[in-house]
C-alpha cells in the first residue's frame, strides 16, 4: 500500500503544478493543511485519496491517511520548488503539463457529454459485429527460437538444414520463455503477437502458397 501512495505522486505533482494558472473551486472545508502560507484544501485532499486508494478517506485507516497527507503535502512542496527555480518552466515540463491539462479536460467533456447518452441495443450490437469482424478467423500454432542477430539466426537455419531438432536448438538457444517448451508458442490468433511475425505465421501456414519459403531468420531485441 505505501509503495502504490508513493508512485501516485510523480504524477500528483504535474496536477499540483498546473494549480498555479488555474484558479481552483471553492473548497467545501477547511484545508487539511497549509505549506508555506498556501492552503491544501480538502476536496483535493479527498479527490487525491480516492483515484489513488479507490475509497474515501473515512474508509482508510488513520495511518493511510496521514500518509497520503504527507505524499499529498511533499508533492505541493515540490511543485512550487519547481515554480521558484524554474523549472516548470522548462521547454519540456512546460509542455507535458499542458498534455496533461489537455487530456484531463478532454477526458472530462467526454465523460460529461456521454453521460446521459446510454447507447441502444441496436448500436451495441452494430459494434460488436464490427469488431467481430475485424478479429482473425483462425488460429495458429507455431514454434519460435528468438535471436539477438540475424546472422546467429541465419547459423541456426543452417543447423536445422542439416537436420538439428528445433527443439533443441530452442532449449539451447532461443532467448525467449518459450524455450523450456521447446519454442513452442501454442494456440493464438495474428493480433496477439508482434504484426512482422504475425505475417510470417499466417504467410507460412499450410493454407498458403508460400509455404516453401517460410523459414527465415529474424533478429530479436
Amino acid at each position: 500500500m505505501k509503495s502504490h501512495w508513493i508512485v501516485a505522486v510523480a504524477g500528483l505533482a504535474l496536477l499540483v503544478g498546473c494549480q498555479q494558472k488555474t484558479s481552483a473551486p471553492a473548497s467545501s472545508g477547511p484545508p487539511v493543511a497549509t505549506v508555506d502560507g498556501q492552503p491544501v484544501e480538502r476536496d483535493l485532499y479527498e479527490f487525491y485519496v480516492k483515484n489513488v486508494a479507490g475509497k474515501a478517506p473515512s474508509e482508510l485507516s488513520a495511518e493511510q491517511r496521514d500518509l497520503a497527507l504527507d505524499n499529498l503535502v511533499r508533492a505541493k512542496v515540490i511543485a512550487e520548488q519547481a515554480q521558484k527555480d524554474g523549472t516548470a518552466t522548462d521547454k519540456d515540463t512546460a509542455a507535458m503539463v499542458e498534455l496533461t491539462r489537455l487530456n484531463v479536460l478532454q477526458n472530462a467533456l467526454s465523460e460529461k457529454y456521454l453521460k446521459d447518452k446510454k447507447p441502444t441495443d441496436q448500436e451495441l450490437r452494430a459494434e460488436y459485429e464490427t469488431q467481430v469482424a475485424g478479429l482473425s478467423k483462425l488460429e495458429y500454432h507455431a514454434r519460435h527460437i528468438l535471436v539477438a542477430t540475424e546472422p546467429f539466426a541465419t547459423k541456426l537455419i543452417a543447423d536445422l538444414d542439416k537436420g538439428a531438432k528445433f527443439e533443441d536448438l530452442a532449449k539451447r538457444e532461443s532467448m525467449d520463455t518459450s524455450k523450456d517448451s521447446g519454442g513452442d508458442l501454442g494456440w493464438f490468433t495474428p493480433d496477439r503477437m508482434v504484426k512482422p511475425f504475425a505475417e510470417a505465421v499466417v504467410r507460412c501456414s499450410p493454407s498458403s502458397s508460400r509455404t516453401r519459403r517460410c523459414r527465415r531468420s529474424s533478429a530479436g531485441t
